[in-house]
């Protein structure tokens, strides 16, 4: 008895105060269901990417991969892009973005934002939780990548709308292939 108490309250510790945002398909086993992807920016700097599931994961049998075929025009917002839509987070509290990625350049980056703005359904402008490029050594080996963030420390732009908020990834470095997956976004407290 002693250990069905034991293993009720680990059970119940870890949902109090672990909470994944990213509650489904965060691996891609259902296709592209809760992700969008495409392309970003004005009609003269689009990339031309494709996209597609790809057949091996990181530790299942499917993956998000992208094939940019045209560079963009770098620092000009213009990006190839998987969206995931409908986050809500709370202001003030800590989370955790993690998410494993491949390429097969030597050294490689990738664009990471969480947003609210007119596309997402706010009422507010753009504005950002974070905007990072990520580097990682593209070896064709899975690299994880790890970052922890407070809401609303580091925000920039208009208003923060915390109850629709998107996840966006950018590939507008280079043209080739990328890989992600096992996308999580925990919080911490």
């Amino acid at each position: 008895m002693k250990k069905i108490y034991l293993a009720l309250f680990s059970i119940l510790s870890f949902t109090c105060f672990s909470q994944d945002l990213i509650t489904s398909n965060n691996s891609f086993n259902t296709g592209f269901s809760d992700w969008g992807y495409g392309v970003w920016g004005d009609n003269n700097g689009k990339p031309v990417a494709k996209f597609e599931i790809d057949r091996i994961g990181r530790t299942d049998n499917s993956s998000f991969k992208v094939k940019v075929k045209s560079n963009t025009k770098k620092g000009q917002g213009n990006k190839a892009l998987l969206r995931r839509s409908g986050l809500k987070i709370k202001k003030g509290k800590e989370y955790t973005l993690s998410f494993w990625i491949k390429s097969l350049y030597p050294e490689d980056q990738i664009y990471v934002s969480i947003y609210s703005g007119v596309d997402t359904g706010s009422k507010n402008g753009w504005g950002a939780l974070f905007i990072r490029d990520f580097n990682f050594e593209g070896n064709n080996k899975w690299q994880n990548v790890v970052y922890n963030f407070k809401a609303g420390e580091g925000a920039e732009g208009a208003p923060i709308d915390y109850k629709k908020l998107d996840l966006i990834f950018g590939f507008d470095k280079r043209k080739g292939s990328f890989w992600i997956d096992d996308v999580t976004i925990t919080r911490r407290k």
